[in-house]
Parts: structure tokens; C-alpha cells; sequence
């Protein structure tokens, strides 16, 4: 699992618009989800691009699918201190984008 994670962070760190990989692991043995990859890009349009981006998808095919059966996966906006949680979408914006209930 080490040599896939490190080769992942190798890997997708060399997408253009990449700005960060990191690659996590539990702390609480008894949690479902045992790993976590967050992966920070320089701006929003870049996900799209990393997405499609054939070394994405190469290192997603082989070797991550074989290792991770059960997996999940979501895009987050965040906030830090510079950005401030005002740039965040809202729950009523959310439900008018995404369908969800308010």
C-alpha cells in the first residue's frame, strides 16, 4: 500500500495544475475507510483537466482500482485563513447546483 501511495504522490504531483498530493491513513482502526489522498490544485478549473489527464488516469487503472474495491470519492472547496468561509457556496446555491435539499 506504502509503494502505491508514494507512487501516486510521484505520479499526480507532475499533472499540470497540481498544487499538492498528500496520502493519508486512519487513526481509528475501526473506521470503514482505512486511507485518504487529498489532492490540492491551483485553481478550480484544474480539476477537470486532472481528471482526464492521461497519467491520472493510467495511475487510477493500475495500480489504484486493483488496491482500492472499496472506495468513495468527492470534490471539496475549501476555506483557509487567505480565502475565508464567505467564498464558500452556501446551502441554498448548493441545492440550486447539485439538487440538493436545502
Amino acid at each position: 500500500m506504502r509503494a502505491m501511495m508514494a507512487e501516486g504522490q510521484r505520479v499526480l504531483a507532475g499533472i499540470p495544475g497540481v498544487r499538492e498530493v498528500q496520502a493519508g491513513s486512519v487513526i481509528d482502526q475501526s473506521a470503514h475507510y482505512r486511507y485518504c489522498w487529498l489532492i490540492r490544485f491551483s485553481a478550480p478549473e484544474a480539476l477537470d483537466s486532472y481528471r482526464h489527464h492521461p497519467a491520472h488516469l493510467a495511475f487510477v487503472e493500475r495500480p489504484f482500482r486493483p488496491m482500492a474495491t472499496d472506495r468513495m470519492s468527492a470534490d471539496y472547496q475549501v476555506a483557509d485563513a487567505r480565502t475565508g468561509v464567505a467564498a464558500l457556496p452556501d446551502a441554498a446555491s448548493l441545492a440550486q447546483t447539485d439538487g440538493l435539499a436545502a
